[in-house]
């Protein structure tokens, strides 16, 4: 093992770590966001919020250690709320362990904050959107509001996102056509 006491040593594992993990070699990425994870802990310094992300993406994508990895990704949206970089991490995390909640809101404030990311905007637009309930009054899991809004669907199609011309940010189509 490499001699992991000073802070360049494991900035470059880290940058190493990020760049594989950018261009999808996640078992790559992972063993060196891990080997730079334990060296930012054993010299008691903070790691830094961008590995905090990456490493618990890939602890919950290649290992399934999906409770530890999803709470270091939102411990890593915590320290840096406007790095979209690091939604887009939460949000594949979020994702992978079936909260598209989660994932749904830490997409939207990524894009937010970077409208034009292709990463965020192509996951963005391949999760859809949800229409409103057709009674409103009743909640969307009511029994009456699923058949109604299957009979909405069947005659109107499925509701897609469209990229925003303005911003880029997702929108929904003109209602008016």
């Amino acid at each position: 093992m490499a001699d992991l006491t000073s802070r360049p040593s494991l900035d470059l594992l880290a940058a190493a770590g990020l760049g594989a993990l950018r261009h999808d070699r996640i078992k790559e990425a992972l063993d060196l966001l891990e080997e730079a994870y334990a060296g930012y802990v054993e010299e008691g310094g903070q790691v830094p919020p961008e590995v905090l992300a990456a490493y618990g993406f890939c602890l919950v994508v290649a290992r399934g250690r999906c409770v530890e990895g999803l709470r270091l990704c939102k411990r890593a949206a915590y320290l840096a709320p406007d790095n979209a970089e690091i939604q887009l991490f939460l949000a594949r995390a979020s994702l992978a362990e079936d909260e598209r909640k989660q994932a749904v809101t830490a997409l939207d404030l990524g894009l937010s904050l970077d409208p034009r990311d292709p990463k965020l905007l192509a996951l963005r637009l391949s999760l859809g959107a949800r229409r409103r309930p057709v009674i409103a009054a009743l909640h969307r899991d009511h029994p009456i509001n699923i058949w109604l809004g299957r009979l909405r669907q069947r005659f109107r199609g499925p509701l897609n996102l469209k990229a925003g011309a303005a911003r880029g940010t997702p929108r929904l189509p003109d209602p008016r056509g």
